[in-house]
């Protein structure tokens, strides 16, 4: 697992997490980057299968008791605070089953590369954000998975709310989401490069 991208700031915040291990496991571009090492990634997503509890934020500032605890979020289906004003942390209500055993860590579990994936894909055709182009963009490169098994195990995990066709429109249709810099943990791929694979890829699957 790789977490030197992490600083010391969320080190800590990371180790302190442990305390969470029985109400959710490590979603997002960090549980991603934690096991490929592309980027770096700034936030903890922390997915639960349950609602959020009214009293969540006070176990939250108990168990972060030294740190400003600024909520952002605080609805039964997500609990966002930042921590002193630089680590932001997430809560998010996610009723949805594994395709996979979760990765064992020291701290939270994490979610499998599959399963980030097929949320990644599944969230394009809703709150789309650049950053997901790049984790799916660096999985079909690095050939961790295909396309055709990124929207196999996508329709397998969000049955009936998951559209093959919407997603791969979303895939190469950019106007509407922000581009933003990529903190990379290696080489530097541009935006554009990015662009023209996803547009490639998704032409090649058509054919």
């Amino acid at each position: 697992m790789f977490t030197k991208f992490l600083d010391t700031s969320r080190i800590e915040v990371w180790k302190r997490l442990v305390e969470f291990k029985d109400v959710g496991i490590l979603a997002g571009g960090t549980a991603l980057s934690m096991q490929i090492n592309h980027r770096i990634s700034y936030d903890f997503d922390v997915f639960t299968d349950k609602p959020i509890d009214d009293r969540f934020l006070l176990k939250l500032k108990k168990i972060f008791w030294e740190y400003e605890v600024e909520p952002m979020v605080d609805t039964g289906d997500e609990l966002t605070v930042m921590l002193s004003g630089n680590v932001k942390l997430s809560f998010v209500y996610f009723p949805f089953v594994k395709l996979e055993k979760a990765v064992e860590t020291d701290s939270l579990d994490l979610f499998s590369i599959n399963d980030l994936l097929a949320n990644k894909a599944y969230a394009l055709g809703r709150r789309k954000t650049w950053r997901d182009y790049v984790d799916i963009y660096w999985a079909l490169k690095n050939n961790l998975i295909d396309l055709k098994k990124l929207i196999t195990i996508t329709e397998q995990k969000f049955d009936g709310v998951f559209s093959a066709k919407l997603f791969l429109e979303q895939l190469v249709y950019f106007s509407d989401v922000a581009e933003i810099e990529v903190d990379w943990t290696g080489e530097k791929v541009e935006n554009e490069d990015i662009k023209k694979y996803l547009f490639d890829e998704v032409t090649n699957y058509l054919k």
